[in-house]
Formats: C-alpha cells, structure tokens, sequence
C-alpha cells in the first residue's frame, strides 16, 4: 500500500495558486522592467517515471494520507518527471538548475509557451520575466513544467471489478480531467508537431487528450465521470503510459472507494 500523504508536494501544488502575486517594480538583469518578483523559468524533464496519487476533491483538494475516499470526490494524479525522487525534495523548484535532472529546452516549444503568457487577458501573466542566463536561486519564483516526448497511450485499469469490468479490466474511459484549474498554467497541450494548441480543459476525457497526438503533460489530475456501481470496493487501480519511442511506463494505486 502506498502512503500519499507529502507535504512538499502539497507544497508544490499550492506554490501554483500563490505564484501569480505580484511584487513591487524593479529592474531585472536583463534590463526589463517587470512587476514581477524575480525570475520564471520553463523546464523540459525526461518521462522515465510515471508516479500515481491519491486525492480528495473538495475545497482544498487535499492529498489522502489513507486509502479511504469517497468515489463522488476521488481523484487520481499523475506526475510524469524524470527521478522518483524528485517530488520528495523540498528544493523542487531549484532542481531546474541542476542540468543532470532536467533535459535541453525546446526553444519552438517554449516560444509558444512564452507568447502565450505574453498575450494572455491576465495582467498578472503577463508581467512574468524569463531568464536563463546566471541568477541567483532566491531570484527563482517559479519553475512551469512541460515535456518533449509523445504520449501513444493511456490505460487505467482495476485490479477489482468495477463499472461492470471484470477483475483487471480496462476503466479508462470512465475517466476526464478534472480541475484543471488548480494546474494552470502548466497543462499545454501540443501535438507531435510541437505546435501549440491551448490548455486542457475540465471535463477532457483521456481519448480527446490523445486525439491530438500530444506531447506528454508534466501532470494531471482525472476523475470519474460517473459514480462506480459497485460500491463500496476495495480495488488496486493500475495506469499505463506509453510513449511514442515505445517506452512505457506504469503505477499503481491502492484504494478503497465508498460511496
């Protein structure tokens, strides 16, 4: 049984909600005037790990330290990154400088990505200030994740039978993303050509999502879209990920749904 409980990376949600307050003006190393508070950063990390979590989604989409969620508000998180470890350390953020956990940028998938914030109706989005060259980690407000590998597929399925599946059928599609929001400004979408095509949307179900030959998200976050008729159940729940180079990758998830 997996233990999800992690406050650091409950920190490293949370750090998204508070990462748009804007400081006072002040002149950047290079030499743009920005409202911002330091410097934001876009890095590209290699999909060698696939990790699963538990969530309940109520006010403050809390993390489940026990198995035990109530079906109507589970959610189930992925993180797609390049160490198991790396969402254990408190220096999330600052692993962006160490070149060892982190892959080359894409400068065409990062020009969209910047011009998006560039242009965005958010004032606050805006103001963000990108800088690789030399600055100190304090400067380092924010580090947004996106990755380079295509995404062939994804399969969710239950060690129990649930939606009428026998014992380690396929539930996949009874899945879509859900609060997306809470990820925003980090779920790009782009298609095997690298070209941008927006943000993921609540209510995306996992087939849309690869509808569009997409590069792998960093992270999201699903939910059913409807409720198991088999409640109360005990079951393992099992993603697979496949990558477009045939690489795969897999976790697995222990959860006891009630009604």
């Amino acid at each position: 049984m997996k233990l999800v409980l992690n406050i650091k990376i409950e920190a490293i949600c949370l750090l998204i909600l508070c990462c748009f307050s804007c400081g006072k003006g002040h002149q950047e190393n290079n030499g743009i005037e920005s409202k911002s508070f330091g410097y934001y950063a876009l890095c590209n990390r290699a999909c060698l790990y696939l990790e699963t979590y538990l969530q309940e989604f109520n006010e403050n989409i809390t993390w489940k330290a026990e198995e035990s969620v109530s079906a109507r508000d589970f959610g189930l998180m992925l993180f797609v990154t390049s160490s198991p470890d790396l969402l254990k350390e408190e220096t999330y953020d600052t692993s962006y400088l160490d070149p060892a956990l982190r892959l080359d940028s894409d400068p065409f998938m990062e020009e969209q990505i910047q011009r998006w914030f560039a242009m965005n109706p958010d004032e606050r989005l805006r103001q963000f200030v990108w800088n690789r060259i030399d600055f100190e980690p304090s400067q380092l407000v924010k580090v947004f994740e996106y990755r380079s590998e295509t995404c062939g597929s994804i399969s969710i399925k239950s060690s129990s039978p649930l939606f009428g599946e026998e014992e380690n059928g396929d539930i996949t599609e009874k899945f879509m993303f859900s609060h997306v929001e809470y990820r925003v400004p980090e779920l790009f979408l782009f298609t095997e050509d690298k070209e941008f095509v927006g943000i993921a949307q609540d209510g995306m179900t996992i087939a849309e999502y690869l509808s569009y030959k997409p590069m792998v998200l960093p992270w999201f976050m699903l939910a059913f879209s409807e409720l198991p008729p088999e409640l109360p159940v005990e079951t393992d729940l099992t993603v697979e990920m496949t990558l477009s180079n045939g690489k795969t990758l897999s976790d697995t998830v222990h959860v006891i749904l009630t009604e």
